[in-house]
C-alpha cells in the first residue's frame, strides 16, 4: 500500500479540523498540526524544497490548489498565511 505524501497528510488533517464547523481558523495551537518539530513539517519542507514550515505550508496549499483544479474541482478551504 502506498504511503501518503506529507502534502496529502496535511490536507487530511486540515479537512478533518474543518469538518466540525463551516468556518474556522486553524492554528498550530489547539489543532492536530503540531509544532515546528512535528515530522509532518519536516516532510512538507522536504517535498516542497522549503527552508521554513511557513513556506512549506504556502507551497503545499498552492500545490493542492493546482491538484484540485486539474481534477476539475477547487480546494475546499481558503488559506491566509496571516503575513
Amino acid at each position: 500500500m502506498p504511503k501518503f505524501s506529507a502534502k496529502f497528510a496535511f490536507f487530511e488533517i486540515v479537512a478533518e479540523e474543518l469538518s466540525s464547523e463551516p468556518s474556522r481558523v486553524i492554528t498550530r495551537e489547539g489543532s492536530r498540526l503540531g509544532d515546528e518539530d512535528d515530522p509532518l513539517f519536516d516532510g512538507l519542507k522536504a517535498e516542497t524544497h522549503s527552508s521554513s514550515s511557513e513556506d512549506a505550508i504556502s507551497a503545499t496549499v498552492a500545490w493542492l490548489e493546482d491538484h484540485f483544479r486539474a481534477k476539475g474541482s477547487s480546494l475546499p478551504f481558503l488559506y491566509d498565511s496571516g503575513s
